[in-house]
């Protein structure tokens, strides 16, 4: 089974629903400096809750639908360094189960209230 998928430096602009559902097993999934990346839909990451480490860095997120990642029971590091994404309460409240994550490189990321 594939535990580590590395998709950075593509043009990857959408990633549809249920793209990974077959990668069960995966805990190590790399989406950076994919310039076109401007929305994660809801259910992108489903059936991925091994899912340990997550790198969204230098992509052009404008969009985070809500419980993009609640799916991610298991998340532990995220990167989200080089995006200007503001994450919103809703987005900020997904993260709230998951006690062992940190969110690395967020210098550009501007979290509201």
């Amino acid at each position: 089974k594939l535990e580590s998928l590395d998709l950075s430096n593509n043009e990857i602009k959408l990633i549809m629903d249920k793209s990974f559902e077959n990668l069960k097993k995966l805990n190590y999934l790399n989406l950076s400096r994919n310039k076109f990346l401007e929305k994660i839909q809801n259910q992108t990451f489903n059936q991925l809750s091994e899912l340990q480490v997550l790198d969204l860095s230098n992509c052009k997120i404008e969009l985070i639908e809500k419980d993009s990642f609640k799916p991610l029971i298991n998340l532990k590091k995220l990167n989200f360094g080089g995006t200007d994404y503001i994450l919103s309460n809703e987005i900020l409240n997904e993260f709230s189960s998951m006690p062992n994550l940190l969110i690395y490189s967020t210098d550009n990321i501007e979290i509201y209230k």
